[in-house]
């Protein structure tokens, strides 16, 4: 497994244990992530955070957006672990400067690993609509806060 895969798999299991109440703040969520998994490496540290911390900053929006995609749901009826790749994945299409399809691909994959039978195919329809309405094309590898939309 990649360094990328292992770090997105970190953010999503910090994602999703902020998101079930486990931990109140980022911080602290983060001390006792790395606390358990103390031979993670520093780069891939480094990665997950950035991840978990921006999908943390930006999570008003990216569940606004997840909204749309969800017509008679609600966002809590979402898996929480469904709803944490969501998240990331969005995060990602929206705020890091990485290909999309690279993006998506890394979704699908990780929902096949840690999410229920179908839920890849939920997650894959649900980031192929918003690269489509969102993404733009990435300028000296910088997305305007807020993200771009077509």
């Amino acid at each position: 497994m990649g360094k990328r895969r292992r770090a997105r798999e970190y953010a999503l299991k910090m994602l999703y244990a902020s998101d079930v109440g486990q931990f109140k703040e980022a911080d602290e969520c983060l001390s006792q992530f790395w606390t358990l998994s103390n031979n993670c490496p520093d780069d891939i540290k480094q990665y997950a955070e950035t991840l978990m911390r921006g999908a943390l900053g930006h999570l008003q929006a990216i569940d606004a957006i997840i909204s749309e995609y969800i017509k008679n749901w609600t966002l809590e009826r979402i898996a929480p672990i469904d709803r944490n790749i969501l998240r990331l994945g969005i995060y990602e299409l929206l705020y890091e400067a990485l290909d999309e399809k690279i993006i998506i691909d890394e979704a699908v994959e990780i929902a096949k690993k840690y999410a229920s039978a179908d839920s890849f195919q939920f997650i894959n329809a649900i980031l192929d609509a918003v690269n489509k309405k969102y993404r733009c094309t990435v300028v000296e590898e910088k997305v305007i806060d807020g993200g771009c939309k077509a």
